[in-house]
């Protein structure tokens, strides 16, 4: 039942040209159409309370090493924001490359 309604829904209504009318359908039929991505600010939020997280995690090593707390304030936020950047990077790239398509056409 859910392929059947899935191979519908994407020939009756996302594969299909005619204009939608009303503001959630033309979101809706976009968001199908992989159009509009949520994973920008999926990743942005998720970016937060990491690096949240890796800095309240190193005030709890104070007790045990002050090195590690250092290492882990600095290395730890670091890192992550260098694997956040390059997966929004990855985004980027796809964001412009569609752009492009679409001023191609």
């Amino acid at each position: 039942l859910a392929i059947v309604g899935g191979i519908l829904a994407y020939f009756l209504f996302v594969k299909n040209d005619k204009p939608v009318e009303g503001k959630f359908l033309n979101w809706l039929k976009n968001f199908l159409a992989f159009k509009e991505m949520l994973i920008e600010p999926i990743l942005k939020v998720t970016y937060m309370i990491l690096a949240i997280f890796i800095t309240l995690t190193s005030f709890n090593l104070i007790s045990t090493s002050f090195v590690s707390f250092l290492l882990t304030l600095t290395l730890g936020n670091i890192f992550l924001r260098v694997v956040y950047e390059f997966s929004l990077i990855l985004l980027m790239i796809w964001k412009n490359t569609n752009d492009i398509n679409k001023k191609m056409k």
